[in-house]
């Protein structure tokens, strides 16, 4: 008796032992004999938690990791969530509402040097009709990208658009919402995403190939405002996977950003890609709008950025870091959870008033003509080429 109670002490020592680690090397390095059996710790990546093996409460099912070279190793990359780089891509997600049919162009080239003190300049303007898209007045689906060779940055940011879920409701029936496999990262996403990314990714591509052969050592960094922002987690997963950009140069900062895809999206899309931030707001629940309740499968990726502000933030904001996927306390499932009725009235709030209006306030209307570009489906609008 006296032993089974030394035995059971002993694993109790190790179970605290492991709920002590905080980071997934340090926790699979743990290990205790207890008698003939040697118990480990095992990490959990969704939660960013360490629990003893054999547990079953855990939830991590089978993507619990047991093995140290399992880990994604963050030491040989920095990273770090940055409000003010936050800040200036939130202007890019605001440029990528703009319509440049209908705005004169070096009015917007003005407006660009205006915002980013000169050291940008908009490269291309991308569009393609997604009929697909829920709202019949906002069907086209877009991307702007812009470089600066002073600061060897390219910019790609995704226009953003409401995701086919129940926003009015849970028994609205919209279409495209069965699931599709993504192959870059392996699991599911929304077959709406995914038609979008696959008729608008092959002409980011080429535009982003053309400009790494004059900026070969570029940084990129990919945006976007709610499904604008799944876009650009789609489109930063591929560049990593066709080794188009390394994984040190690669940044990624959505905001509002639904649910993208599946768990087995979310975990392998979390060891791929290093530096992606999903930036959240109080009393902003798109971010939960792929819901839970008809997708108990889907899973939020790491790293959200969590402002419990009622105004406009600003780079100087306090904000919680919620390195999880799960429903940690002070980040946006937790306040889904806790909130009586969802709202979306400060959806439009990052970092500037309305980011939806932002940048198109600062533009005068003008009338233009797209381009066909390289026999793809979607059409350019040659900004820095028109003016040079």
């Amino acid at each position: 008796m006296l032993a089974r109670v030394l035995i059971l002490l002993v694993i109790l020592a190790v179970a605290e032992s492991c709920i002590q680690h905080t980071d997934c090397e340090s926790c699979t390095r743990v290990s205790t004999r207890v008698r003939f059996k040697i118990i480990s710790c095992r990490w959990c990546p969704f939660k960013s938690t360490c629990h003893t093996e054999g547990t079953t409460y855990h939830g991590c099912g089978d993507y619990e990791v047991a093995l140290t070279s399992q880990c994604v190793n963050a030491t040989q990359l920095v990273i770090r969530y940055d409000s003010q780089v936050a800040e200036q891509l939130a202007k890019w997600s605001s440029l990528a509402y703009l319509n440049p049919i209908y705005y004169d162009l070096k009015s917007i080239q003005s407006a660009v040097m205006t915002q980013f003190n000169g050291r940008y300049k908009v490269v291309e303007f991308l569009l393609v009709d997604c009929e697909w898209q829920v709202l019949k007045n906002k069907r086209t689906c877009a991307a702007v990208i812009a470089k600066s060779l002073t600061e060897n940055i390219i910019i790609i940011a995704f226009k953003g658009s409401f995701p086919p879920t129940e926003i009015n409701g849970p028994h609205e029936i919209i279409s495209y919402t069965d699931l599709k496999t993504f192959q870059p990262t392996g699991g599911k996403i929304m077959e709406y995403s995914k038609k979008t990314h696959d008729i608008l990714f092959p002409c980011v591509k080429a535009t982003l190939q053309r400009l790494l052969t004059s900026q070969p050592t570029a940084a990129v960094l990919i945006t976007g405002h709610s499904d604008g922002g799944a876009q650009a987690q789609l489109a930063g997963a591929r560049l990593l996977a066709e080794e188009m950009v390394s994984k040190a140069k690669l940044h990624i900062y959505t905001f509002g950003s639904p649910r993208v895809g599946d768990v087995d999206f979310a975990y392998y899309y979390d060891r791929l890609v290093g530096n992606s931030w999903r930036v959240t707001r109080r009393e902003d629940f798109t971010p939960l709008t792929v819901s839970k309740d008809n997708y108990p499968f889907f899973h939020h990726t790491r790293r959200e950025i969590y402002y419990h502000y009622s105004g406009v933030m600003r780079p100087s904001s306090d904000y919680e870091i919620c390195k999880s996927n799960w429903e940690e306390s002070g980040c946006i499932e937790w306040q889904g959870r806790l909130s009586a009725k969802s709202s979306t009235r400060n959806s439009n709030q990052y970092f500037v008033p309305d980011l939806q209006r932002y940048m198109k306030g600062m533009v005068v209307k003008g009338l233009n003509h797209l381009h066909g570009y390289m026999n793809m489906d979607c059409r350019v609008m040659p900004i820095g080429r028109s003016i040079d």
